[in-house]
């Protein structure tokens, strides 16, 4: 599970990557949500040991499909979903927005 979310995330990073020119906005947008994953909300980020600091997130064992276990977010089913709907939205925005050019032969 945690394999797949975080494929559909470097997809949808590496679309973004393409579509801004910008590695610096990408960086920042995965600091944030490393930020917020770990400082914020206080789950473990990739599998290293949580860090909370605003809010203490308890994890629940029974419940690994929606808090993803030991793991963190990144291997429950909700992330999964969430990562996968970022990829569509991203797709789409680049396939609506890009002028592809025909090749002359």
């Amino acid at each position: 599970m945690a394999a797949l979310d975080l494929v559909f995330f470097a997809f949808a990073m590496s679309l973004l990557r393409l579509q801004t020119h910008s590695l610096w906005f990408v960086g920042a947008f995965h600091a944030a949500w490393n930020f917020a994953e770990g400082v914020l909300f206080g789950t473990a980020v990739s599998g290293t040991t949580k860090q909370a600091i605003i809010f203490n997130s308890i994890r629940m064992p029974h419940k690994s499909l929606v808090n993803g276990g030991i793991f963190g977010v990144e291997n429950s089913l909700v992330s999964v979903i969430l990562d996968g709907i970022l990829l569509l939205i991203i797709v789409g925005y680049v396939y609506r927005h890009h002028n592809y050019q025909p090749i002359d032969s």
